[in-house]
């Protein structure tokens, strides 16, 4: 689903491009959380991942809310 707006001729690259994306978040969460939770104590690692939590959410509702405002017009966002 990530590289279905993405054309044919471009997917392979769109989905080596996510996948890298993915990659570099697979490793930076747990090492920040690490670095974290070293210096401040076990609580900074649940604050830290509740607010990626949170900001995951608020990224959604902008996002939902910028493609039903482009639906509405018959926008597209790609």
């Amino acid at each position: 689903m990530a590289v279905e707006t993405i054309s044919l001729e471009k997917r392979a690259t769109a989905m080596g491009a996510y996948q890298a994306i993915y990659a570099i978040g697979m490793f930076a969460g747990p090492f920040i959380a690490g670095i974290l939770i070293s210096h401040l104590g076990i609580s900074s690692g649940f604050y830290f991942a509740g607010s990626l939590g949170l900001t995951a959410v608020f990224f959604m509702i902008v996002w939902s809310h910028l493609e039903r405002k482009a639906t509405k017009h018959n926008l597209k966002l790609n």
